[in-house]
């Protein structure tokens, strides 16, 4: 049987040497590719704008940079009754974009995502937000520790569990410095938290990634902020992002690519999509700030 089976994928090979010019392959038909919709559009409670990045799939040789689609229409429901629609583009960015009366809230319930565009099927998207997070409790003890072998600020943060609920976190910090109240600047500058907790992930630009790994029981965080003006007056504004399922697993998945860049044995990745009809994600999350000084 084995031989058989040789002798079968043998024959194959010959039959397919035509395709064969000096070791490389030739005339092979790729299927032909139809795009379809990308979406993507995460929103937290706090947010009084909404972003929603819209473009479509490409094909595999398709070599033209990735485009953000224009004419198309976003819609928000919750539990099917519609509670926005939009389809004005930031000019600058090309995000669909919608200014909130006010800030977005977390009623409870089911939020479903939907794009439109007359040259494409529909896409949707459903996720709930997550519990709000719970802090039992938080410590600044400034130039308490050490990055890189220079002072730094502690910061500890228990974030308190919820039984039976798997929560995962996103830890956003900035800094001011209120010294420069006086000449007008009261921007928040965002700045990197470090720690050797193993249920940590810095995220490029984005955060600490927390995740309790389906264990019942407080987290409980020591975190360090270099300090970068020695002598200024200053405070922390410290973010802590309740995640829904959908956004920890893209967030995740984000996270195994970056790491998985120029290393030539990495398995490959996929991004992590909860839509349906396309490609994409929609996430929810839910947040609280503290100011510490």
């Amino acid at each position: 049987m084995k031989k058989i089976l040789f002798i079968a994928l043998f024959a194959a090979s010959i039959s397919s040497c035509d395709n064969l010019t000096e070791g490389v392959v030739r005339d092979i038909d790729l299927p032909e590719h139809t795009p379809v919709l990308v979406g993507t559009l995460f929103a937290d409670n706090l947010d009084s704008t909404l972003y929603a990045v819209i473009s479509q799939t490409r094909g595999l040789l398709d070599t033209n940079a990735s485009e953000l689609l224009e004419d198309a229409t976003v819609n928000m429901y919750k539990d099917n009754v519609l509670l926005h629609t939009w389809n004005t583009q930031d000019p600058q960015s090309g995000y669909y974009a919608l200014p909130l009366s006010d800030t977005l809230g977390a009623d409870a319930g089911t939020y479903t995502f939907e794009v439109l565009h007359t040259n494409f099927d529909p896409i949707t998207a459903t996720d709930q937000f997550p519990p709000r997070p719970r802090i039992s409790g938080v410590e600044l003890n400034k130039g308490a520790t050490q990055v890189f072998q220079s002072p730094a600020d502690e910061i500890l943060i228990t974030l308190e569990d919820i039984a039976g609920v798997n929560q995962h976190y996103v830890l956003v910090a900035s800094i001011r410095f209120t010294d420069f109240n006086a000449i007008g600047d009261t921007s928040w500058y965002p700045i990197d938290l470090y720690t050797d907790d193993q249920r940590t992930t810095q995220l490029t630009g984005e955060g600490l990634l927390i995740s309790e790994n389906g264990i019942d029981a407080d987290l409980a965080l020591n975190l360090a902020a270099p300090i970068f003006l020695a002598g200024e007056q200053y405070e922390y504004r410290l973010t802590v992002k309740s995640l829904s399922e959908a956004a920890h697993n893209y967030y995740r998945s984000i996270s195994t690519y970056q790491n998985a860049q120029n290393n030539p044995f990495a398995e490959p990745v996929v991004i992590y999509s909860n839509v349906d009809g396309g490609y994409g994600v929609f996430g929810l999350s839910r947040s609280l700030e503290l100011i510490l000084e």
